[in-house]
C-alpha cells in the first residue's frame, strides 16, 4: 500500500433522480462531492459513476489510479472514473481511490453507497447500507435489551398522508402500520442488531424497540413493529448493531414494510 500523503476529493454522478435527506444526488450534470456529501442512497438499477479528482496532485503528468471497495482493491479498475452499472444490493459498500505517481500518492476520503430495492406488489423494500456508514457510539443499551456499541443515526419513515413524503421510504399505502426487520439471510448469522422506532417530532418518544425478535434459528437478528403511525408525522428508525459480531460483513441489510 502506498503511503497516504493527504486526502483527495471524489465526485459522484447519478443517472437516476433518487434523493434522501442530507444526501445529494444528481441527474446528468450536477455532482456530489464526497467528503462534503459523505454518502448516497440509490435504487437498484441506477448507474453511479464515481470520478476521482487529481487536484490534490497538481502538475503530475499521467497519474495512475487504484480503486478500492470495502478496502480491497478492485482489479482492472485503473481509470479516473469507476462506473457501477445497474446497481444491486451487493454494490452497497465503501469506495475510495488512490491516485499516485512515482514517489507520491493520495487517497480519497471514503464514499459510502447504500442501495435499496422496492418490493414488488408491496409498499416496502430491502435496504443494504455499508457498515462504514454507521456512526460509532456506545455502549448503548436500548430499552428492548442488549448492549450495542455502534449504531446508525436514523432513517425517516412516514405516517399516513405525510407531506412532503420521504423520498426513499414513502408510505404510498397511507398505512398506520410499519414493520422493520433485519431478519434476512443477507446478514448471515454473525450480526447482532436491535431496532427502535421513535417519533421524529416533539420529544422523540419511543414507540417500539426489539432485539432478538425473529423467531429464527439465528436469534442475533431483530425486528420491530409499530401499529399506530400518526397522520402527517415522520418517524425515526434507528438500527443498532454490535461491531464485535460483524466478522467479515461489510454491510447491514434490513427490510421495511408498511402494511
Amino acid at each position: 500500500m502506498n503511503t497516504k500523503s493527504k486526502k483527495m476529493i471524489l465526485f459522484a454522478f447519478v443517472a437516476a433522480a433518487v434523493s434522501m435527506p442530507n444526501v445529494l444526488t444528481a441527474v446528468s450534470g450536477p455532482q456530489a462531492t464526497v467528503g462534503v456529501t459523505r454518502s448516497m442512497i440509490v435504487e437498484t438499477g441506477t448507474t453511479v459513476t464515481i470520478a476521482a479528482s487529481t487536484n490534490l496532485l497538481p502538475n503530475i503528468a499521467n497519474p495512475r489510479f487504484r480503486w478500492l471497495k470495502d478496502e480491497y482493491e478492485v482489479y482492472g479498475k485503473t481509470n479516473s472514473t469507476y462506473a457501477i452499472n445497474n446497481a444491486s444490493l451487493s454494490d452497497a459498500a465503501e469506495y475510495t481511490v488512490i491516485v499516485y505517481a512515482t514517489g507520491i500518492s493520495a487517497e480519497a476520503e471514503p464514499f459510502y453507497l447504500s442501495v435499496y430495492m422496492p418490493v414488488t406488489n408491496s409498499n416496502g423494500g430491502v435496504m443494504a447500507t455499508p457498515v462504514g456508514d454507521f456512526t460509532g457510539g456506545g455502549p448503548y443499551n436500548p430499552s428492548c435489551g442488549g448492549s450495542f456499541d455502534r449504531y446508525k443515526t436514523y432513517f425517516p419513515f412516514d405516517g399516513p398522508y405525510t407531506s412532503p413524503a420521504s423520498p426513499t421510504y414513502p408510505n404510498t399505502s397511507t398505512s398506520p402500520n410499519l414493520n422493520l426487520t433485519t431478519c434476512t439471510t443477507v446478514n448471515g448469522a454473525t450480526l447482532d442488531t436491535a431496532i427502535r422506532i421513535q417519533d421524529n417530532f416533539g420529544t422523540g418518544t419511543e414507540r417500539a424497540c426489539s432485539n432478538d425478535y425473529c423467531s429464527l434459528e439465528n436469534t442475533k437478528l431483530s425486528g420491530a413493529t409499530f401499529n399506530a403511525l400518526q397522520t402527517n408525522k415522520t418517524y425515526r428508525v434507528t438500527i443498532y448493531f454490535k461491531g464485535s459480531t460483524l466478522g467479515s460483513l461489510t454491510t447491514v441489510t434490513f427490510l421495511w414494510l408498511y402494511y
